[in-house]
């Protein structure tokens, strides 16, 4: 079996997991497939970056780093999911600690009426990671295969920029799992995780 196909189902299965029992299943594969049908363009130059509660220019990522998208578009309540990034610290300061070859987008799109809430939510926002304020929808607009289905607005890309894992790994402990065994996988810096 390809490992392309194997890694598509081992995704898909998890997928199952993340969305629960489902009459979709077919729908869920679909989308998935479409998810990983191409590259995802990681391009922030022309988002406003925020760390700690200062705006930023010009954030470095290591280009041949994998990538943990967090992806939040108009459809979602923007300032409900800020308040719950600082529960993104510790596991960025644990995948760190495994390896330092990972970067984490905290990406937020909201509607145009929710655009200064949304700033003074990020500007409050305790996370010490940048996050990106996307108030033109470039995200969207560079990657159309990005399913609606927000429950897979969440991912880890590999160094070129494909998709290998599919859902929160906050919210799901097999998604959890599954995230720190492929960080540590391509870990340049021996840790382990516990």
């Amino acid at each position: 079996m390809k490992s392309s196909t194997l890694l598509l189902l081992i995704t898909t299965l998890l997928a199952l997991l993340l969305l629960g029992c489902t009459n979709n299943t077919k729908e869920i594969t679909a989308n998935l497939q479409k998810l990983q049908s191409a590259p995802i363009t990681v391009n922030t130059d022309k988002m406003a970056a925020y760390f700690d509660g200062d705006t930023i220019t010009n954030p470095t990522f290591q280009s041949d780093a994998m990538k943990m998208v967090f992806y939040v578009d108009s459809t979602l309540c923007n300032s409900c999911n800020m308040k719950l990034l600082h529960e993104w610290q510790p596991t960025i300061s644990q995948t760190k600690e495994c390896n330092d070859n990972v970067d984490f987008f905290f990406i937020f799109s909201p509607s145009k009426k929710d655009i200064r809430t949304t700033k003074m939510t990020i500007k409050n926002s305790i996370l010490e990671n940048p996050i990106y304020l996307d108030t033109l929808g470039l995200f969207r607009k560079s990657n159309p295969h990005i399913p609606s289905n927000p429950n897979l607005h969440t991912f880890l890309l590999d160094k070129d920029n494909k998709v290998i894992l599919v859902g929160n790994p906050l919210t799901n402990p097999k998604i959890n799992e599954m995230f720190f065994k492929l960080i540590h996988s391509n870990s340049t810096t021996g840790h382990t995780h516990n």
